[in-house]
């Protein structure tokens, strides 16, 4: 390799690696924390692909997260999820973090009475289509007891579906994450898939029992500290 492709090979690495600290915003306001104030900075999440697959109108199944208070002492977010099982925000791992301090967890949240909409969409249909034989066990690599079992196809079919909404307010202890220097703060939240229809492999996708994952974040780039 010349002196110059490996000078652009390394110029190439630096440049990944720096673009891997920190992400892309989503949304670019002035620093609260230097501007004592807060911009208008909500952030909407879309879910073209499942609102494709359950035949859903566009927007239905948007997710949204707004800062609504941010100062030394706490960054508060409002948020607004929406899917097809209803959402247990009791159980959902949320963290907070920033490029310059260490990630914030345990939040308090206060949530919203949730609510249910039903729109003529598409529903899966399971139907039984026949039988296999399988090896139920193997002892020195020869099956050693051969079972029988129905075989399934799901079919996606008109018919009512269900999104449910839940809005909550989710306070941070402000540990260092939001400063007057802060470039960027990042929320993820981590919900547990289940219910009716994770079950009937629809309701969070075609992956029941995996992990729902939303992230937000806000840049801080405009502005400057003002006094």
């Amino acid at each position: 390799m010349s002196t110059r492709a490996l000078a652009v090979f390394a110029f190439a690495q630096l440049a990944l690696g720096a673009a891997g600290c920190m992400h892309a915003s989503d949304v670019e306001i002035r620093n609260p924390i230097a501007t004592r104030s807060i911009d208008p900075n909500r952030i909407v999440k879309p879910h073209d692909f499942s609102e494709r697959q359950r035949g859903l109108p566009p927007g239905t199944m948007t997710d949204m997260a707004e800062l609504v208070s941010v100062d030394e002492k706490r960054v508060c977010v409002a948020l607004a999820l929406k899917e097809l099982d209803p959402i247990d925000l009791a159980t959902v791992e949320a963290k907070l973090t920033s490029p310059k301090s260490d990630p914030v967890e345990d939040p308090q949240v206060w949530p919203e009475q949730p609510t249910v909409q039903t729109f003529s969409g598409l529903v899966p249909i399971r139907r039984q289509v026949g039988y296999e034989t399988y090896c139920a066990s193997y002892y020195s690599g020869v099956c050693t007891n051969w079972q029988t079992r129905p075989t399934y196809v799901v079919s996606w079919e008109p018919g009512p579906v269900n999104v449910y909404s839940t809005g909550a307010r989710m306070c941070f202890a402000n540990r260092g994450v939001a400063a007057a220097d802060t470039p960027q703060i990042t929320l993820e939240l981590r919900l547990r898939r289940g219910g009716i229809e994770a079950n009937r492999t629809s309701g969070w996708g075609l992956f029941a029992g995996m992990t729902k994952k939303v992230v937000f974040r806000w840049g801080f780039g405009v502005g400057k500290p003002q006094g």
